[in-house]
C-alpha cells in the first residue's frame, strides 16, 4: 500500500499547528511529545478513529497524557508569544 506523502505532509501539518495551539492554550512556553501525541489520539483525528475500529479506546492515553501535562508548569507562556518546539519534541520530528 502507498501512502500519499502530500496528504500525509498535510495532515502532519495540522497536527503539529494544533500541538502548537493546545500547547498555547495551556499556557505552555514549548510543545511538548505529549502535546502532539494528545492531538493524534484526540477523537476528531483519524488515528483514533482507527484505532477505534480495531476497538481500542483512546480515553486512557488522553487521561494519562492529560494528568501528565498538567504536571508541567502553567503560565510559563509570555502573553503576546507562542510556544516553541521543546528540545524533545524536535528530537521526535528528527527521528
Amino acid at each position: 500500500m502507498t501512502i500519499p506523502l502530500d496528504k500525509l505532509s498535510a495532515d502532519l501539518e495540522d497536527a503539529l499547528e494544533r500541538a502548537r495551539l493546545f500547547a498555547e492554550e495551556r499556557k505552555h512556553a514549548s510543545i511538548a511529545p505529549e502535546h502532539l501525541l494528545y492531538i493524534l489520539l484526540d477523537e476528531e483525528t483519524a488515528t483514533a478513529a482507527h484505532l477505534g475500529r480495531r476497538g481500542a479506546s483512546t480515553a486512557p492515553a488522553l487521561a494519562a497524557l492529560t494528568a501528565r501535562l498538567n504536571r508541567q508548569p502553567n503560565n510559563t507562556l509570555e502573553p503576546g508569544r507562542r510556544p516553541v518546539a521543546s528540545r524533545g519534541f524536535r528530537e521526535l520530528i528528527e527521528q
